[in-house]
Protein backbone atom coordinates (compact mmCIF):
# COMPACT_ATOMS: atom_id res chain seq x y z
CA UNK A 1 0.00 0.00 0.00
CA UNK A 2 2.75 2.27 0.73
CA UNK A 3 4.65 1.71 -2.45
CA UNK A 4 1.63 2.09 -4.63
CA UNK A 5 0.77 5.84 -2.55
CA UNK A 6 4.31 6.89 -2.59
CA UNK A 7 4.21 5.52 -6.80
CA UNK A 8 1.19 7.88 -7.59
CA UNK A 9 2.30 10.58 -4.91
CA UNK A 10 -1.40 10.71 -3.63
CA UNK A 11 -3.19 8.12 -1.19
CA UNK A 12 -6.31 6.33 -4.01
CA UNK A 13 -9.94 5.86 -3.12
CA UNK A 14 -10.85 2.63 -1.29
CA UNK A 15 -11.89 1.33 -4.54
CA UNK A 16 -9.15 1.93 -6.36
CA UNK A 17 -6.69 1.19 -4.15
CA UNK A 18 -8.40 -2.27 -4.14
CA UNK A 19 -8.38 -2.55 -7.45
CA UNK A 20 -4.57 -2.39 -7.66
CA UNK A 21 -4.19 -4.77 -4.89
CA UNK A 22 -6.01 -7.43 -6.11
CA UNK A 23 -8.32 -7.75 -3.14
CA UNK A 24 -11.81 -6.87 -2.66
CA UNK A 25 -12.84 -3.88 -0.77
CA UNK A 26 -14.03 -5.33 1.92
CA UNK A 27 -10.52 -6.98 2.35
CA UNK A 28 -8.81 -3.54 1.41
CA UNK A 29 -10.59 -2.31 4.48
CA UNK A 30 -9.19 -4.73 6.82
CA UNK A 31 -5.82 -4.39 6.03
CA UNK A 32 -6.18 -0.75 6.05
CA UNK A 33 -8.26 -0.36 9.62
CA UNK A 34 -5.06 -2.79 11.06
CA UNK A 35 -2.20 -1.43 8.83
CA UNK A 36 -3.98 2.30 10.90
CA UNK A 37 -3.95 0.74 13.81
CA UNK A 38 -0.41 -0.62 13.75
CA UNK A 39 0.58 3.05 12.69
CA UNK A 40 -0.88 4.74 15.75
CA UNK A 41 1.17 2.48 17.93
CA UNK A 42 4.54 3.16 16.02
CA UNK A 43 3.83 6.99 16.02
CA UNK A 44 4.07 6.94 19.49
CA UNK A 45 7.52 6.06 19.63
CA UNK A 46 8.39 8.63 16.99
CA UNK A 47 8.02 11.99 16.05
CA UNK A 48 4.71 12.53 18.17
CA UNK A 49 4.70 14.78 21.06
CA UNK A 50 2.45 14.38 24.52
CA UNK A 51 -0.40 15.65 25.82
CA UNK A 52 -0.51 19.75 25.92
CA UNK A 53 -1.71 19.38 29.17
CA UNK A 54 1.43 17.15 30.24
CA UNK A 55 4.40 19.94 28.79
CA UNK A 56 5.23 22.53 30.20
CA UNK A 57 4.62 26.42 28.58
CA UNK A 58 8.58 27.11 28.34
CA UNK A 59 8.71 23.43 26.26
CA UNK A 60 6.12 24.07 23.80
CA UNK A 61 7.86 27.50 23.10
CA UNK A 62 10.72 25.83 22.82
CA UNK A 63 9.29 23.31 20.05
CA UNK A 64 7.65 25.60 18.18
CA UNK A 65 10.81 28.20 17.58
CA UNK A 66 13.23 25.24 16.74
CA UNK A 67 10.24 23.54 14.33
CA UNK A 68 10.15 26.99 12.13
CA UNK A 69 13.76 27.28 12.06
CA UNK A 70 13.89 23.59 10.48
CA UNK A 71 11.55 25.39 7.92
CA UNK A 72 13.87 27.63 6.90
CA UNK A 73 16.33 25.34 6.49
CA UNK A 74 16.56 23.87 2.70
CA UNK A 75 18.10 20.68 3.43
CA UNK A 76 14.16 19.81 3.92
CA UNK A 77 12.11 18.62 1.22
CA UNK A 78 8.46 20.64 0.70
CA UNK A 79 6.46 17.83 1.84
CA UNK A 80 8.76 17.12 5.01
CA UNK A 81 8.12 21.06 5.67
CA UNK A 82 4.54 20.36 5.21
CA UNK A 83 4.61 17.40 7.58
CA UNK A 84 6.59 19.45 10.33
CA UNK A 85 3.78 22.14 9.80
CA UNK A 86 0.81 20.04 11.14
CA UNK A 87 2.71 18.96 13.53
CA UNK A 88 3.70 22.31 14.75
CA UNK A 89 0.17 23.88 13.85
CA UNK A 90 -1.24 20.77 16.28
CA UNK A 91 0.92 18.65 18.32
CA UNK A 92 -1.91 16.25 19.67
CA UNK A 93 -1.70 14.81 16.12
CA UNK A 94 -0.94 11.56 15.56
CA UNK A 95 0.61 10.05 12.32
CA UNK A 96 -2.97 8.70 10.98
CA UNK A 97 -4.46 12.38 11.26
CA UNK A 98 -1.41 14.05 9.15
CA UNK A 99 -1.79 11.38 6.84
CA UNK A 100 -5.33 11.85 6.14
CA UNK A 101 -4.93 15.40 6.18
CA UNK A 102 -2.57 15.26 3.45
CA UNK A 103 -4.03 12.29 1.93
CA UNK A 104 -1.41 9.64 2.12
CA UNK A 105 -0.92 6.46 4.34
CA UNK A 106 0.49 7.40 7.71
CA UNK A 107 3.53 4.66 6.58
CA UNK A 108 4.35 7.50 4.64
CA UNK A 109 4.33 10.29 7.39
CA UNK A 110 6.50 7.76 9.48
CA UNK A 111 8.65 7.40 6.93
CA UNK A 112 9.45 11.12 6.30
CA UNK A 113 9.56 11.45 10.50
CA UNK A 114 12.19 9.11 10.19
CA UNK A 115 13.86 10.88 7.08
CA UNK A 116 13.44 14.32 9.19
CA UNK A 117 14.75 12.87 12.60
CA UNK A 118 17.85 11.44 10.35
CA UNK A 119 18.46 14.71 8.54
CA UNK A 120 18.67 16.59 12.05
CA UNK A 121 20.81 13.60 13.38
CA UNK A 122 23.23 13.96 10.49
CA UNK A 123 23.42 17.48 10.80
CA UNK A 124 24.13 17.64 14.29
CA UNK A 125 26.60 15.46 13.88
CA UNK A 126 28.34 17.45 11.16
CA UNK A 127 28.24 20.34 13.82
CA UNK A 128 30.40 18.17 16.46
CA UNK A 129 32.60 17.35 13.32
CA UNK A 130 33.21 21.11 13.13
CA UNK A 131 33.63 21.79 16.93
CA UNK A 132 36.62 19.35 16.79
CA UNK A 133 38.39 20.87 13.52
CA UNK A 134 38.27 24.35 15.41
CA UNK A 135 41.86 25.35 15.56
CA UNK A 136 43.55 25.32 18.87
CA UNK A 137 44.86 28.65 20.23
CA UNK A 138 48.15 26.84 20.37
CA UNK A 139 48.44 25.10 16.79
CA UNK A 140 52.05 26.78 16.04
CA UNK A 141 53.28 25.86 18.86
CA UNK A 142 51.80 22.69 18.79
CA UNK A 143 52.84 22.18 14.53
CA UNK A 144 56.76 22.92 16.15
CA UNK A 145 56.45 20.17 18.78
CA UNK A 146 55.28 17.64 16.67
CA UNK A 147 57.88 18.44 13.88
CA UNK A 148 60.97 18.50 17.00
CA UNK A 149 59.56 15.04 18.32
CA UNK A 150 59.08 13.48 15.00
CA UNK A 151 62.86 14.08 14.54
CA UNK A 152 63.71 13.28 17.95
CA UNK A 153 61.44 10.28 17.56
CA UNK A 154 60.72 10.70 21.42
CA UNK A 155 58.18 12.76 23.28
CA UNK A 156 59.81 16.07 25.29
CA UNK A 157 59.66 16.79 28.57
CA UNK A 158 57.97 19.84 29.94
CA UNK A 159 61.69 21.25 30.15
CA UNK A 160 62.43 20.38 26.59
CA UNK A 161 59.48 22.29 25.70
CA UNK A 162 59.90 25.24 27.12
CA UNK A 163 63.66 25.42 25.84
CA UNK A 164 62.54 24.93 21.95
CA UNK A 165 59.46 27.28 22.45
CA UNK A 166 62.15 30.03 23.96
CA UNK A 167 64.37 29.09 21.01
CA UNK A 168 61.70 29.34 18.65
CA UNK A 169 60.79 33.16 20.10
CA UNK A 170 57.75 32.32 22.00
CA UNK A 171 57.40 33.75 25.73
CA UNK A 172 56.92 30.62 27.94
CA UNK A 173 56.36 32.63 30.97
CA UNK A 174 53.07 32.78 29.90
CA UNK A 175 52.22 29.32 29.44
CA UNK A 176 51.29 26.88 32.58
CA UNK A 177 52.27 23.90 32.67
CA UNK A 178 48.29 22.48 32.18
CA UNK A 179 48.80 24.40 28.76
CA UNK A 180 52.30 22.71 28.35
CA UNK A 181 50.99 19.74 28.71
CA UNK A 182 48.10 20.16 26.53
CA UNK A 183 50.56 21.44 23.46
CA UNK A 184 52.58 18.20 24.42
CA UNK A 185 49.25 15.82 23.91
CA UNK A 186 47.84 17.48 20.67
CA UNK A 187 51.28 17.72 19.19
CA UNK A 188 51.66 14.05 19.73
CA UNK A 189 48.28 13.43 18.36
CA UNK A 190 49.78 14.63 15.38
CA UNK A 191 52.65 12.91 15.27
CA UNK A 192 50.98 9.69 15.07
Amino acid sequence: MAEIEESLGYRPAEDEMSELLKVTVERYREIAMFSDELEHYDGMENFEFANKDERSIEEEVTNRLYVKQLLEDPMFTDFEKKVMCLVLEDASNNNTQIAERLNVYPMTINRTLARIRSKIESRKSDVKEEKTKIPSKYEREISILAQETKERNENLCIEDITELLEVCGYDTSTYSTRVLYYIRQKASQQGA
